[in-house]
């Protein structure tokens, strides 16, 4: 049984849902949301959706147990993830951010290699499951070519592909992704899209942070609207995501339909409503 293999055969065994309850988060003093409460399953994609400034962001740092100015409770399983060591936690959840300030110098490779410290012994070298599933995480996210070439060469969409595949290559059993399509072109937003789908195929459980409400709704199982701090809805996209919902959280009259190609909701904006 190849690294892989084992990977996927542990997710599917533990099968276990990371859930945030009654998430309070703040910045400065200042509000962000509150009594938020989500479930992230395994082996399905939860899109995250709100206007700008809603706490998306926030609320994926609060699920990593990564905010400090937060409150509430996370579980995996029957587990608080805040009783866990560090090393625990990248095992539970790895969070692939929107901005990328660190790591100036590295090559694609050692950050990608990076994903592998909770699976390693401190100091310690890598060994061949590490080589093994950073090689895997450089395929998926098609960064081969580019695995000794430094961060800073790297286009926008290419650097955010490398913390893809830092993420990937941690082989945790929950991905959480902000923006994760942002700079990117269409092949390379399909190439993300299809590892996502890959992922979520092998068990594993995806929350991603998005702004195209036809994309969200068309790769998820689940979707979720944060406004005005706090869930405004959440469940099937096709239910979700509806004309009404749309004048109330984003101020636009807009159309849904369902695509014939996809068979998912799509949206098109006709205007925005006058406050």
């Amino acid at each position: 049984m190849t690294t892989l293999d084992m990977a996927v055969a542990s997710a599917m065994r533990t099968r276990r849902d990371l859930r945030g309850t009654d998430l309070t988060a703040q910045y400065a003093k200042h509000p962000v949301f509150s009594d938020v409460s989500i479930r992230l399953k395994p082996a399905a994609i939860h899109a995250v959706i709100g206007p700008n400034g809603a706490g998306k962001t926030t609320l994926l740092a609060t699920l990593a147990v990564l905010h400090r100015g937060a409150s509430g409770t996370v579980m995996i399983g029957d587990e608080r993830v805040a009783d866990s060591s560090p090393r625990d936690r990248a095992h539970i959840r790895a969070l692939v951010p929107q901005d990328h300030d660190r790591h100036s110098g590295f090559t694609v490779r050692e950050l990608v290699e990076l994903g592998r410290f909770a699976h390693r012994r401190p100091f310690s070298a890598l060994t061949d499951d590490d080589r093994d599933a950073v090689d895997t995480a450089l395929a998926q996210t098609r960064l081969s070519p580019l695995a000794h070439r430094s961060l800073d060469t790297l286009s926008g969409g290419q650097r955010q592909l490398a913390f893809i595949a830092k993420a990937l290559a941690q082989r945790s059993e929950y991905l959480l992704l902000d923006e994760p399509l942002s700079a990117l072109d269409p092949r390379h937003q399909l190439d993300v899209i299809s590892t996502l789908q890959t992922c979520a195929a092998d068990g594993i459980g995806i929350a991603v942070v998005l702004h195209d409400l036809t994309l969200a709704a068309r790769i998820s199982d689940t979707l979720t609207v944060v406004a005005g701090g706090r869930v405004y809805d959440s469940g099937d996209p096709a239910e979700v995501l509806t004309p009404d919902m749309l004048a109330d959280v984003y101020g636009v009259r807009a159309a849904v339909h369902i695509d014939p190609d996809t068979g998912t909701p799509s949206v098109t904006l006709l205007g925005a409503i006058s406050s």
